[in-house]
């Protein structure tokens, strides 16, 4: 019985989602940032999965509440947690954006780069976040959330502690963006939809072939039987034409022959001419 139950937990749920299998990519808005977007990935410690939620309205009726469709909303904050290396370089990554996002007037002329980001941040400051729930094994996706116009709202203090030994430092960054989108990816071999919808395809593939085959095969023959019979008319034609052309031939020298026998040269000329 218990084997029974685990089969079915396992067709129904398969591996289930594991926290530690998650992957996220981030995209800065400073193009010319020396922080490769491959290596925020590999700094990431904890994230999340977004949500949202519907806040009904109250609606009074005849001394009753009753509620009734209201708003949906989405939290608009999001956290991630990263390790932080020696030179603190993706913290100063965030820092840098969130100072970029104030306007440039409130800073003097070329701080530490931050007129040109600010610049730049006037056309665009915000990006995108992507995070993947991956499978078991890790070899690929099995879902996608994409968080839209994401900017970075606040990156926490780092303690120290002489005491803290054989322990490593992480950061916090708060982002804030708009609303999401979720998306469940396939696997290798796609979703149940997908392997009904390939062997449809399949089968109405090898019909149209079979039938392009049976097809061509018709054309050969019938165009092989006329260029046949068409060459045996032809033959027949040509020992037609021959026999007549050499029976024509046999009579008029017989008849050549008789006027020379039954009467004289200028008959003959006179039949021959008729002839």
């Amino acid at each position: 019985m218990s084997s029974a139950i685990q089969n079915l937990l396992q067709k129904t749920l398969g591996d289930i989602a594991r926290p530690t299998k998650f992957e996220a990519f981030f995209r800065l808005t400073d193009e010319e940032s020396t922080v490769n977007p491959a290596d925020i990935t590999v700094q990431v410690k904890t994230a999340s999965f977004p949500a949202k939620s519907h806040t009904p309205i109250d609606f009074k009726f005849k001394g009753r509440s009753i509620p009734i469709k209201g708003q949906t909303k989405y939290t608009q904050t999001w956290e991630c947690t990263f390790h932080l290396t020696e030179n603190h370089k993706l913290k100063n990554a965030f820092e840098l954006w969130i100072e970029a996002l104030d306007q440039k007037h409130n800073y003097p002329t070329d701080l530490n780069g931050l007129e040109m980001l600010q610049i730049t941040h006037e056309e665009g400051y915000v990006s995108s976040i992507d995070i993947y729930q991956k499978n078991f094994d890790d070899d690929y996706s099995t879902a996608k959330y994409s968080l839209y116009n994401v900017f970075p709202i606040e990156v926490s203090p780092i303690q120290t502690n002489y005491e803290s030994v054989g322990q490593t430092q992480e950061f916090t960054v708060t982002f804030s963006y708009s609303h999401f989108k979720m998306e469940v990816l396939k696997g290798p071999k796609g979703n149940f939809i997908d392997e009904y919808v390939g062997k449809i395809q399949d089968a109405a593939k090898s019909y149209i072939d079979q039938t392009l085959n049976d097809l061509g095969d018709s054309i050969n023959s019938f165009v092989a039987d006329a260029i046949g019979n068409g060459s045996n008319e032809v033959s027949d034609d040509q020992a037609g034409l021959t026999k007549n052309t050499s029976n024509s031939s046999t009579t008029n020298i017989n008849k050549a022959r008789e006027s020379i026998h039954g009467g004289n040269e200028s008959d003959m000329v006179n039949k021959l001419y008729l002839e």
